[in-house]
């Protein structure tokens, strides 16, 4: 369905085992229109506890497929939501957070597009806008810690951070964090920041911010973690163009001993010459699940830069497995597909607006217990 110009939420869902797809939304959370609000902003998609006296959490909601354009307020909230998934979504234009989760857990993130093109929204200052952000706030009765999130092969675009963490109530804190096979592009921040110091020490263990792209122009970190944590982090086999600063290095101590991130100055080429037909594969053969594998999996074609850098996979590994989409996009026929890179990174833009010809012009409520 699509649904414009909703006041507050345009669809809320708390219960279990509920799946919400091919929606389009434009406009949404409008009473916050070019931050006018004083008390505060809904979700334009967005869950809750089945009950915050627990708190019995919401379980297994899927969004799908939905495309959201122009919201003042998180373009998804994932609110006390455990075993939840957002695929295959299209974010753009929001404020001031494009997905956002509080107290939830075990989630996973893939295949959504972030975009910000910053031209639609004004009027909110020096306000920085978020892709994917994690927080423990302190409003519920029980608060929940950020564990076990996994952001895999999205596609980020011109937004500040790509992905980070905040955390304020008394039990906040974060653990088994996979950031993986994601496509940062043309950002104003940190690819991952993850600065601030859990409040319950102790308790952070196993993340991971590997084979990820990140383009990311600016004077500030591309990827930061907070320096008395670094050591919970498995980082390697990253490709970093246009940066200027890298806080978080390479950790990896796998098999071979050695790290496989790859740093490129601007002036060393262009940004289309990373890709141009490339594609992503698993050079180790592992199973595409497992993060660990032994080299960087981007596989360029032999014109691109990154050719016989860091790769270990020829290209008869790949023959019969590229094919063009509608959209002239290169894309990989081993599934699941991994990364957004394997073709020109301007044909996402071309995406076919979601969602069929119904009309509303309120907001939908869910609710499935």
């Amino acid at each position: 369905m699509k649904i414009y110009n909703s006041t507050m939420w345009a669809i809320f869902a708390r219960g279990r085992h509920i799946h919400i797809s091919n929606n389009y939304v434009e406009g949404c959370v409008m009473r916050n229109e070019n931050c006018k609000s004083t008390n505060g902003w809904e979700q334009c998609l967005a869950t809750n506890a089945i009950s915050a006296y627990g708190p019995i959490m919401s379980e297994n909601v899927t969004f799908e497929n939905n495309e959201v354009y122009h919201s003042w307020g998180e373009g998804m909230d994932l609110i006390l939501c455990s075993n939840c998934i957002a695929r295959g979504n299209y974010f753009h234009d929001i404020f001031p957070i494009m997905f956002y989760s509080d107290n939830g857990r075990n989630l996973l993130i893939e295949n959504n597009i972030f975009r910000q093109s910053n031209g639609s929204l004004k009027g909110c200052g020096s306000v920085s806008y978020h892709a994917i952000s994690f927080g423990n706030e302190k409003w519920p009765k029980d608060p929940v810690a950020t564990v076990n999130m996994t952001v895999k092969n999205n596609f980020i675009w011109g937004t500040y951070n790509g992905v980070s963490y905040f955390g304020g109530s008394d039990i906040a804190h974060y653990s088994d964090i996979n950031v993986i096979f994601n496509t940062f592009w043309k950002l104003k921040g940190c690819a991952l920041q993850f600065l601030e110091e859990p409040v319950l020490k102790g308790n952070t263990n196993n993340c991971v911010f590997k084979n990820n792209f990140v383009y990311s122009p600016n004077d500030y970190f591309s990827a930061a973690v907070n320096e008395n944590y670094t050591k919970f982090w498995n980082v390697s086999a990253n490709v970093y163009y246009g940066v200027n600063r890298i806080q978080l290095k390479d950790t990896w101590n796998g098999t071979d001993g050695k790290a496989h991130s790859i740093r490129f100055n601007l002036t060393e080429s262009g940004p289309l010459e990373f890709f141009g037909g490339g594609a992503y594969g698993n050079c180790s053969n592992e199973s595409y699940w497992n993060v660990d594998v032994q080299t960087y999996c981007f596989i360029p074609n032999n014109k691109s830069v990154l050719y016989h850098m860091g790769v270990d996979a020829g290209y008869k590994e790949m023959e019969g497995k590229i094919e063009k989409d509608y959209f002239g996009c290169a894309r990989n026929r081993v599934r699941p597909s991994i990364g957004y890179s394997e073709g020109d990174f301007i044909c996402i833009s071309k995406s076919a607006t979601l969602g069929s010809t119904i009309i509303l012009l309120f907001s939908v409520i869910i609710g499935i217990i």
